[in-house]
């Protein structure tokens, strides 16, 4: 349950998640779960700060790097 501050008015209401809530103004808000778009290539991070470290620049550690973040979501559902 996500509670929607509608100040104009005062009063708060109530929505749950995935369910379209209209406000009292006829405001409308959907609270819910997002695909996660956060991404980072881990292993290419290290070894690029690695070479740097050696005075070399290698972006080449990019290149079919893998997202450390794949299938985690921030914000986890109830």
């Amino acid at each position: 349950m996500f509670l929607i501050d509608t100040r104009l008015g005062g009063e708060v209401e109530a929505c749950s998640a995935g369910v379209t809530c209209t406000g009292h103004t006829g405001v409308r808000v959907v609270a819910g779960l997002a695909p996660e778009f956060f991404v980072a290539d881990l292993g290419g991070i290290q070894k690029f700060r690695a070479a740097l470290g050696d005075g070399k620049f290698a972006p080449d550690v990019f290149l079919g790097g893998e997202n450390h973040f794949g299938n985690r979501n921030a914000c986890p559902g109830p």
